[in-house]
């Protein structure tokens, strides 16, 4: 467990100008647990254990905004892979990676767009959420259920879609059977 200062929950992001950074409950792989188990009310749960990160893929031709971004979300406790463009993107979901989500700037180099890059992933990886970006108006082609960010964004805006869409990627899909 990470010492938060007392407060125990997911990360959070803050915001404080000129400066994004990421406070709370981080999973790092280099903090020691002290404690292997603790306990809330009767129920115990195994701190020694925690679920692995989430795996995000941060798709930008921009390689500053990719960096940053990339390294931000790794700072709230997300692995991150990073591709400069959709052909890059589309090897890795291809791969063995397991990646829950795709943050993907819409206008970038090479053959395919944020947006067919986002079809290719609902073809062939569904159950992958996606974010697009772009510092354009939101796509007319883009699917009306698709995440989309206006750059430029904040850290905290893009840690608070992340958070949103992985939210959604974890709901159960089709009718519940008892």
């Amino acid at each position: 467990m990470v010492d938060t200062g007392g407060r125990r929950g997911p990360a959070t992001a803050e915001s404080v100008p000129g400066e994004q950074r990421c406070s709370g409950e981080k999973r790092a792989a280099s903090v020691l647990q002290l404690a292997d188990f603790m306990y809330v009310g009767s129920e115990m749960i195994d701190d020694a254990h925690p679920p692995p990160p989430e795996t995000i893929l941060f798709v930008e031709d921009e390689a500053l905004i990719r960096m940053d971004m990339a390294e931000f979300l790794r700072e709230c406790g997300y692995q991150v892979h990073e591709a400069s463009n959709a052909d890059e993107a589309v090897v890795a979901l291809s791969s063995k990676l397991a990646i829950d989500l795709v943050i993907t700037d819409v206008r970038m180099t090479g053959d395919m767009d944020g947006v067919a890059l986002a079809e290719w992933i609902a073809e062939h990886r569904p159950g992958v959420e996606v974010v697009l970006t772009s510092a354009l108006s939101r796509p007319s082609e883009m699917s009306l259920t698709a995440k989309y960010l206006a750059k430029p964004y904040t850290g905290r805006a893009l840690f608070d879609l992340a958070r949103e869409a992985l939210a959604r990627q974890s709901l159960p899909v089709g009718p519940k059977t008892d």
